[in-house]
Formats: C-alpha cells, sequence, structure tokens
C-alpha cells in the first residue's frame, strides 16, 4: 500500500486529546486524528493507542503514556518518526521500536512513565496493508498446499 501523501494525512480538529483506563480499558484505533499532544492514563487497566489509520492534527505530535499497574500498547505506522523518551520503574517502558521513518511521514514523541506496569510500542502497516498482505499469504499457503498434494 503506498504511504499517504501529506495533504491527506495532517490537519483536522482532534478526536480526543486523552484516553483513561482504571480498572478496565480504552482503545483509540482506526479513524481518528490525533491530536499535538494526546494523554494516555491506565491504572490496574489497559489501553490501545493505534495511529496505523489515523490522521494528525500536526505534523508532530506528542503522546504522553501512563502505565500504573497496567499495560499500554501503542502502534505507530511503519513511516512514522518515532522518538521516545518514556521510563519504566519497577516495569518496562518499550523503547525498540524508536527510530526515523520517512521524510513525509509523522513525528511522534512518546514520553511517560510505567510503574509496576508497560508500555509496549509496534511499528505496523496500516490495517488496510495488513489484511491485504495476510490474504496474500493465506493464498500462497493454499496454492502451496495443493501443489504438495
Amino acid at each position: 500500500m503506498a504511504a499517504s501523501g501529506p495533504a491527506d494525512r495532517f490537519g483536522g480538529e482532534p478526536t480526543s486529546t486523552a484516553a483513561v483506563a482504571v480498572m478496565g480499558g480504552f482503545a483509540r484505533k482506526g479513524r481518528w486524528t490525533v491530536p499535538s499532544r494526546f494523554t494516555a492514563f491506565a491504572f490496574m487497566g489497559g489501553g490501545e493507542v493505534d495511529m496505523r489509520d489515523a490522521r494528525f492534527a500536526t505534523r508532530e505530535v506528542t503522546i504522553r503514556a501512563f502505565a500504573i499497574l497496567g499495560g499500554m500498547d501503542i502502534t505507530v505506522p511503519e513511516d512514522a518518526d518515532v522518538r521516545v523518551t518514556g521510563f519504566g520503574f519497577m516495569g518496562g517502558f518499550d523503547h525498540g521500536h524508536a527510530q526515523p521513518g520517512a521524510p513525509d511521514g509523522p513525528v511522534i514523541l512518546i514520553k511517560g512513565l510505567a510503574f509496576m506496569g508497560g508500555v509496549g510500542l509496534k511499528r505496523r502497516a496500516s490495517t488496510g496493508s495488513d489484511k491485504s498482505e495476510l490474504r496474500q499469504r493465506k493464498d500462497e499457503w493454499k496454492r502451496e498446499l495443493k501443489r504438495k498434494l
């Protein structure tokens, strides 16, 4: 799937500026507009912030993630320039997919704290291309199976 251009990817009114989970969960995924500053908080619960199919109000956004006795997954688009400065105290704050992205991709700064909890970071293609790729692998598997029979 081709990367979206700046015209259809940036700008617009933010969908929400925060998400909170207290002994429960939240999810921000699909088509939504990420504000320039988004705060995610999970206390004894879990959260999911998925920006693969999102628009960005500005080219550079800051995600402030706080997980206290809970967990949070943050999924960024493949072309994003990701910078992580979060800290894990008796928990974990993933820095594994923090790396430069494409020149026309969004810049995502991830800050925060994981206290006896965790904040995970994933880099994935948009859900549309994931489904297409999965369908293609399934078709290849079926062809291989037929060839063996």
